[in-house]
């Protein structure tokens, strides 16, 4: 994937190519691109994005079963740091999913995953966020579990989880399964947070590391410069190769099946939610963190509510999608509230069909065999949401209704003095009312924001103090 010529490398930096930057870091004296997953041929022609994800995928792999294993950077309305797990994606960009880690703090960072030989299990560096791509050695077996510390195996347990746990003396790096037992991997005594120590040049060399003993064989250590990313010149195993299902001149888009919105909520009753709202995150187009501030969270590059799809009776739900963008969901109760929220985004490709089983279910159950209302019809298309919504705009969106409704008294120039202390003006009005109440929207936003997971009915509209207030009967 890093074979490129320089015909190719001249037109990836053509105008017509923007780059996407990272939304927390950097500037215009030191712009962060964005890096995602891509295709190419031996000679570095064809170069083609199998991904539309607007934050960083890194360190891919081919997994036995022929998809392609990735880090993801995933935090979408989400604490920045955590949250860096595991994917995997068919090559011709079909099928993304979670494979581990979509609520595991611990460790920050699941970063060079590869497949196991003769085995069901996985090994990974676990790393940290602020960091060097090195850490700990540690084995995954997903028939565990796919989140939480169950189904991790610390195959180095002297050294921690960097960052998340205290930061160990030596630290490992570039693991390649021989065996569950048997691994080869780079190791040095080395920080993975620069803490001001002169790092020696040769620092890592090639060892094998034996998970049964816990010992290491020196293969290769350098006297100048490190050596690192071990990989055996040997027959394996071909992973199977998968066809390519894409028609990609084709209408640009695809459909998303849910089969019971209701499977996986509790609190909810059955009946209660009539619609899905598609939100679409757009890709950050220049370097400079917080330039616009943007968001409550501020580390955000907006919001384009696409609109909205109906749910049938039975909970199921199938709706057509722009392909190539990455969009994520709302469960709406029949005022259009979000009883539930995701924390991370999918896409499909064109003519793909994508399904789900339930909403925030665990995503290791198996859907129920029925037939589907929503299997029965052509895909909805998509109500489309208002002007100002694309891309969400308060100031298109919610300041004409205020101008028109409240500005009257809602104004520093307005004879209501107690109307005036509220100002609703274009200037104003956007801090008026996110900090009314208590607790104040921008109290709220901040705790689910570190908390990084959506609960049920907490979503931030249904729970507005301006929401109560304008549902009160009036007197």
């Amino acid at each position: 994937l890093q074979v490129c010529d320089e015909s190719t490398k001249r037109s990836l930096s053509a105008p017509d190519r923007p780059n996407v930057y990272v939304r927390c870091g950097g500037g215009a004296s030191r712009p962060v691109a964005v890096y995602t997953l891509h295709t190419m041929n031996p000679d570095g022609s064809g170069l083609r994005a199998i991904s539309p994800f607007e934050e960083f995928e890194w360190t891919p792999s081919i997994n036995d079963d022929g998809t392609i294993l990735h880090a993801r950077w995933d935090y979408v309305d989400r604490h920045n740091n955590a949250y860096m797990s595991l994917w995997s994606i068919n090559p011709d960009g079909s099928n993304a999913r979670i494979v581990y880690g979509n609520y595991t703090r611990s460790p920050h960072c699941i970063f060079e995953a590869r497949a196991i030989p003769e085995s069901n299990k996985m090994v990974f560096t676990a790393s940290a966020h602020h960091a060097q791509t090195m850490g700990s050695l540690v084995m995954l077996d997903t028939s565990v579990d796919i989140d939480g510390p169950k189904p991790l195996t610390r195959l180095t347990p002297e050294v921690t989880f960097p960052e998340i746990e205290r930061t160990a003396p030596s630290q490992y790096a570039h693991p390649w399964p021989l065996s569950e037992r048997l691994y080869l991997t780079s190791w040095g005594v080395e920080s993975s947070v620069n803490q001001g120590r002169t790092r020696v040049p040769n620092g890592f060399g090639v060892y094998v590391f034996d998970a049964k003993l816990g010992t290491m064989e020196l293969i290769h250590r350098d006297a100048t410069i490190s050596t690192t990313c071990p990989i055996p010149i040997a027959t394996r195993k071909r992973p199977p190769i998968f066809p390519e299902n894409i028609n990609r001149n084709g209408p640009q888009q695809g459909t998303f099946l849910i089969s019971d919105i209701y499977r996986g909520l509790k609190t909810v009753k059955r009946g209660e939610i009539k619609a899905v709202r598609i939100i679409a995150v757009p890709p950050k187009c220049q370097p400079t963190m917080n330039s616009p501030s943007i968001g409550l969270t501020r580390e955000d590059p907006g919001k384009c509510i696409l609109g909205s799809a109906p749910v049938e009776a039975d909970g199921s739900a199938s709706f057509s999608v722009p392909s190539g963008v990455i969009v994520f969901f709302q469960a709406l109760d029949a005022r259009g509230m979000a009883g539930q929220t995701m924390r991370s985004t999918t896409h499909v490709q064109p003519g793909q069909t994508l399904s789900c089983i339930g909403c925030h279910e665990p995503r290791n159950q198996t859907p129920i065999s029925r037939q589907l209302l929503a299997a029965k019809r052509a895909p909805s298309k998509i109500t489309l949401a208002p002007s100002g919504s694309w891309p969400l705009r308060f100031d298109t969106l919610v300041q004409p209704l205020l101008d028109d409704k409240c500005v009257k008294c809602h104004s520093p120039k307005s004879d209501d003095a107690k109307g005036k202390k509220f100002d609703l003006t274009a200037a104003r009005s956007y801090a008026s009312l996110c900090g009314y109440g208590n607790p104040s929207i921008r109290q709220q936003v901040p705790v689910d924001y570190r908390r990084g997971t959506s609960i049920e009915g907490a979503c931030i509209a249904a729970n507005s103090a301006v929401m109560k207030l304008l549902d009160a009967p009036r007197g």
